[in-house]
């Protein structure tokens, strides 16, 4: 399984000391380009998978084109 952690700055060497004394975490430490990439693409699964329910509207592509 997969989490994103977002801790603050000042509490960063203690959790990284904590989570190296489990032996079944592995953590990687990201850009905040990267997290802000996963976040965006997270949310954007979620609003297709609405769509797909019907629980949201679709706009459609030239729509969004003729918006640019």
């Amino acid at each position: 399984m997969t989490i994103l952690v977002d801790i603050e700055q000042d509490k960063k060497e203690f959790f990284i000391e904590l989570i190296n004394n489990l032996p079944f975490v592995k953590y990687y430490l990201i850009s905040e380009n990267k997290k802000r990439f996963i976040l965006e693409m997270n949310q954007a699964v979620k609003n297709l998978n609405s769509i797909k329910k019907n629980k949201m509207k679709a706009i459609p592509l030239d729509d969004v084109l003729n918006e640019i």
